[in-house]
């Protein structure tokens, strides 16, 4: 499942917004176009930055091409070797594995998220009770459990001390995950938003072409 729908990718590509898969599954998109928000928070970018312009990468950021993919996997938190530990985990298991009964319940980006969960909890080490904070103790869990360079950052900073004196490091991972995850969700929504009014305008254009070419036939012949 593509995060970026295919009228929506040939309409940003027309206008150097978005550029091609890159071989480690990521695509580079403008950050106006990017979640429902960029246009108001990215404002003081210029649109007419393409993506193969030079010095566009502050201007755009990298969102994985499809949901499943080890891409999503690194794009939520994990490092590459995990990542691609987690996705062959899921290459292994049967085709309805994490579809549930609740409405949806067999939708695709619900299913790999539930299958996330899943692959992180199994990985939890001993000892990873909540019960302290020493930023040594954190360190090797974040490290056992696979969590990017990136995302060890954030959560070890001064700003998060409170939550980690709260919780395991495992929920702290997984909720931090999830948060991200969402986001790509939303990003695929926002494609979508986008593909509507795409498909909108070209029924419209081709209502009004119809009615152009009714108006034509029904005109009275001249007369000389």
């Amino acid at each position: 499942m593509a995060v970026f729908g295919p009228l929506d990718t040939h309409s940003l590509m027309l206008k150097g917004l978005i550029g091609p898969v890159d071989p480690d599954g990521f695509r580079r998109i403008q950050k106006r176009r990017v979640l429902p928000w960029g246009e108001q928070y990215y404002s003081h970018i210029s649109l007419d930055v393409k993506f193969h312009d030079p010095g566009a990468e502050s201007s755009f950021v990298a969102v994985p091409a499809h949901f499943v993919s080890p891409a999503t996997l690194q794009y939520v938190g994990l490092d590459e070797k995990t990542a691609v530990e987690a996705y062959q985990a899921w290459c292994g298991l049967p085709p309805q594995t994490f579809v549930t009964s609740e409405p949806g319940g067999g939708d695709l980006t619900k299913r790999f998220w539930r299958f996330m969960t899943w692959f992180m909890m199994r990985r939890r080490v001993d000892g990873d009770d909540g019960s302290s904070d020493e930023e040594q103790r954190w360190h090797y869990y974040l490290s056992e459990y696979g969590v990017s360079q990136e995302l060890q950052a954030i959560m070890m900073s001064p700003g998060h001390s409170e939550i980690r004196k709260g919780k395991s490091c495992i929920i702290f991972v997984v909720e931090s995950m999830q948060t991200r995850y969402q986001g790509l969700v939303l990003i695929h929504a926002q494609s979508s938003k986008r593909e509507n009014e795409l498909e909108k305008a070209v029924i419209s254009e081709i209502s009004q072409a119809h009615f152009r070419q009714a108006l034509f036939k029904q005109a009275p012949a001249e007369q000389y």
